[in-house]
């Protein structure tokens, strides 16, 4: 995996509870509560393809997992680079897709994907990520 990038633990039952996005210098940031109550920021650099759904007062994280050539398919990493950029235009641009995936698997780009109990669900491809405890 490139530097920057780490096994994320800790969040089931999480609660996302702010996305701050800065589209100008690529970044984002999402803040959780961990259900030891103690508050979490990931931060993520070069963002690549963010998209986020269902952004509810309340939002319970079941999976938050970080690419993993070993733990996903090719076809999961395709569809979830696709689920994000399918907001843009019915289809997404194929090319663009296999681009990002090409990086994904390569390491050059994270790939983020929050599955949620309860509201927002997230993928996010990125350069950079740092998780850090507030």
């Amino acid at each position: 995996m490139a530097p920057g990038f780490t096994k994320l633990v800790g969040y089931h039952d999480a609660e996302l509870t702010g996305v701050t996005i800065n589209r100008h210098d690529r970044t984002a940031e999402l803040h959780f509560i961990w259900a030891d109550r103690s508050a979490v920021t990931l931060a993520l650099q070069g963002v690549e393809d963010f998209r986020l759904t269902d952004l509810i007062p309340q939002n319970v994280v079941s999976r938050l997992m970080l690419h993993d050539a070993s733990a996903f398919s090719a076809s999961h990493i395709r569809a979830a680079i696709a689920w994000a950029r399918s907001f843009f235009v019915a289809q997404p641009d194929a090319h663009h897709v296999d681009k990002i995936m090409e990086q994904v698997q390569n390491g050059a780009l994270g790939l983020l994907i929050l599955e949620p109990s309860w509201g927002a669900e997230l993928v996010a491809s990125f350069s950079r990520i740092e998780e850090r405890r507030n």
